[in-house]
């Protein structure tokens, strides 16, 4: 996303690794808008130390992935009552910057 603009999509054959959709992404931002975004948001599978250092290599100021915890289980954790969740879909790009810089 670019000013609340997404900035690219790309329709995959099969069910490749996610870990290999970011330097793509990253380098289609780079393209189309001059820089890198400020803030890169994935989910664990796109997550990867290598990732990471890539975004960060980049120019990416911000970098959040959910890591893969150890052990291999993963825990999800409910909102509870009365606290606000940010998630990609459905929120506008003013609350992803005010919880950006919080």
């Amino acid at each position: 996303m670019e000013g609340g603009i997404v900035s690219g999509d790309r329709v995959l054959v099969g069910n490749p690794p996610d870990q290999r959709q970011l330097e793509p992404a990253l380098d289609n931002h780079r393209r189309l808008f001059g820089k890198p975004p400020q803030l890169v948001a994935a989910d664990r599978g796109v997550y990867s130390e290598g990732n990471e250092r890539a975004a960060q290599e980049a120019g990416v100021k911000q970098v959040g992935a959910a890591q893969r915890p150890s052990g291999g289980k993963v825990k999800t954790r409910r909102p509870t009552r009365g606290k606000k969740w940010i998630s990609g879909a459905g929120c506008d790009s003013e609350q992803v910057r005010r919880a950006a810089s919080a």
